[in-house]
């Protein structure tokens, strides 16, 4: 017993020592592994939005189409480095000091010297899961002015959105049939990495870089993507802004979002914001305007009048006295509603008193 528990405690040790030097290994690897968000052009507290701008804007200058053949290594890395930072999961791993080729894809495999592989399975982690693709959808910022909400209007946008390659129909190969065995797992998938403790034979095992642990790769790699089996185009499109829509909502096209392999089409969101510098400000559906009066109409009433939005002319008067900040609403003057009807005009009164009163003010 004592000679069993003795063999035991130096299995148990070997196998913590290979799980250090692993560490250690994975965290060299780590320190010298490519700077994804450098090559992005991002920082690492980047949102996904940043992300995926920041690639656009990249694929477009590098892609292949527009270079010669010495710039499609950049086209490659840009494509890497965010096919890893676009996917919340990649990007975690791909953060991790240990790295992701512990964590997410290492199997151990142990030798002939020793006989627990089933103790071993719970370590197995080698069936990743299939390659997901987030934030499909395009969220665009589009400045309207509220005459634009108040009388509607149609415009072109152009923007930018990931598509399938329209050279490979996103296969990432002229001929996606005619596969190879990769040559740089020979055909396994995986590469094995086998060390010995005190005559334990242990192998770990890593998913093949090369062809993403499938064991084959591509005979032709499409030239137009580099394989990536997307590009990044510039689109134009019209979209119309309905009479009485509103700040903060969204006009949606239907699959005119981001494309990827295997995935439904995103949608694109155009979201509606409010441009700056107008005269009118809106409160709900009630339009709000400031009117700033003299000390004399502020003491004995005035009849004035405000220019609205599509330049129709609303009369306004009162009698008496006006205070700094009066509120005046004028009923159905604001901004159309669904049902047909209007909101109301809100006007805020300033006075403007004079520096100096003259004879006949005092």
């Amino acid at each position: 017993c004592k000679i069993l528990k003795m063999k035991i405690s130096i299995i148990n040790a070997s196998i913590l020592l290979l799980l250090l030097l692993d560490f250690l290994q994975n965290s060299l690897a780590y320190q010298q592994k490519k700077d994804y968000y450098k090559v992005l052009g991002v920082s690492k507290d980047a949102t996904p939005q940043q992300i995926k701008r920041a690639f656009h804007k990249l694929a477009l200058q590098h892609h292949p189409d527009k270079h010669q053949e010495t710039i499609d290594e950049n086209y490659k890395e840009i494509t890497e480095a965010y096919s890893v930072l676009s996917d919340p999961d990649k990007r975690k791993n791909y953060d991790s000091p240990v790295g992701h080729d512990f964590f997410s894809s290492s199997s151990f495999d142990f030798g002939s010297d020793f006989g627990f592989e089933d103790f071993f399975r719970g370590f197995k982690t080698g069936d990743s899961k299939p390659q997901t693709w987030q934030n499909l959808n395009v969220e665009i910022p589009v400045q309207v002015t509220l005459k634009d909400l108040y009388l509607g209007k149609t415009i072109k946008i152009s923007y930018r959105r990931q598509t399938l390659c329209s050279s490979c129909h996103g296969t990432g190969s002229p001929d996606p049939d005619k596969l190879i065995p990769c040559n740089t797992c020979s055909g396994t998938g995986q590469i094995p990495h086998t060390r010995n403790f005190g005559g334990i034979s242990v192998t770990t095992r890593t998913a093949c870089s090369a062809c993403k642990g499938k064991g084959k790769v591509f005979k032709h790699t499409c030239s137009s993507c580099q394989g990536s089996r997307v590009m990044v185009r510039d689109e134009i499109l019209s979209i119309t802004i309905n009479k009485g829509a509103r700040i903060g909502e969204s006009i949606i096209k239907k699959g005119l979002g981001e494309e990827a392999p295997n995935y439904t089409p995103g949608d694109l969101l155009f979201i509606l914001d409010m441009a700056p510098n107008q005269n009118f400000t809106c409160n709900g559906d009630n339009l709000r305007i400031s009117v700033t009066i003299d000390l004399v109409q502020s003491l004995t009433g005035f009849d004035i009048h405000v220019i609205h939005l599509d330049d129709h002319i609303v009369p306004v008067s009162k009698k008496g006295i006006t205070k700094p900040g009066h509120l005046m609403v004028i009923k159905g003057e604001g901004l159309p509603k669904n049902d047909g009807s209007y909101g109301d005009l809100e006007i805020e009164f300033s006075v403007k008193f004079p520096k100096v009163l003259t004879r006949s003010q005092r």
